[in-house]
């Protein structure tokens, strides 16, 4: 089953492994393994058109990881935050056994996808990091600092597609075959990440870690795998 949910600032789309969901005992199972794998939790923010707001692929938002503060501020530049901390939250139950998962003020999701034989991907893959772009040509990127730049360029090079980044096929062959230096100079020229905004951030991940999910609310995993797309 895929459901997809629309928020201010974020595109998330849901996906429920459905091997997980037929099978309680299954999940629970599969989780208790990948509890022993170290996450990779990385947080990243928005800072374009007067707003800042902070993701993070644990499931955290408008939360800063650095102050414990508020994370989402308007206007950007004024220092005033607006939200302390949010997140999306989920429950359904599946024969007979309720599931909830999401994040509040604990966070129960991982980094990385569900794979086909529906056990969670490696959270220590760098591929399942947040990637963060700004639509700009080569005279702003000339701007940026050389790490800045080479953040930039590897995101935009190693944009996930595979496992549900959405980029705009140029030339309509269903590949993503990106060509940086020539985005730079004409969008039109090459395949490119989707800006639905000035400045995009991806990633997914996945509530099959067991403790995450039982110390959020008590519940073993449901199976979810959660993209999230955020623009400003």
């Amino acid at each position: 089953m895929r459901t997809l949910l629309i928020a201010a600032a974020c595109l998330c789309v849901v996906t429920l492994s459905r091997g997980f969901a037929q099978d309680a005992q299954s999940a629970s199972n599969a989780a208790t393994a990948a509890a022993v794998q170290v996450n990779n939790d990385s947080y990243d923010f928005l800072s374009v058109n007067r707003i800042l707001m902070w993701l993070a692929n644990n499931g955290a938002s408008s939360h800063n990881p650095i102050t414990n503060g508020s994370g989402l501020h308007w206007p950007g530049e004024s220092g005033v935050g607006i939200v302390f901390q949010d997140g999306l939250i989920w429950g359904g139950t599946v024969e007979g056994l309720i599931y909830i998962g999401g994040s509040t003020y604990r966070q129960g999701l991982q980094a990385g996808n569900i794979a086909p034989d529906g056990w969670p991907a490696d959270p220590n893959d760098p591929r399942h990091r947040i990637y963060h772009l700004r639509n700009m040509g080569r005279a702003a990127f000339s701007r940026l600092d050389s790490a800045q730049q080479a953040r930039m360029r590897s995101d935009f090079m190693e944009w996930p597609d595979s496992i549900g980044a959405p980029f705009v096929d140029v030339d309509a062959n269903g590949l993503y075959e990106p060509d940086f230096d020539a985005w730079l100079d004409d969008e039109d020229a090459s395949d490119h990440p989707f800006f639905a905004g000035e400045e995009i951030m991806w990633f997914v991940s996945n509530d099959l870690d067991y403790s995450r999910t039982t110390r959020l609310y008590g519940s073993a995993p449901l199976g979810v795998e959660l993209h999230t797309f955020a623009w400003a």
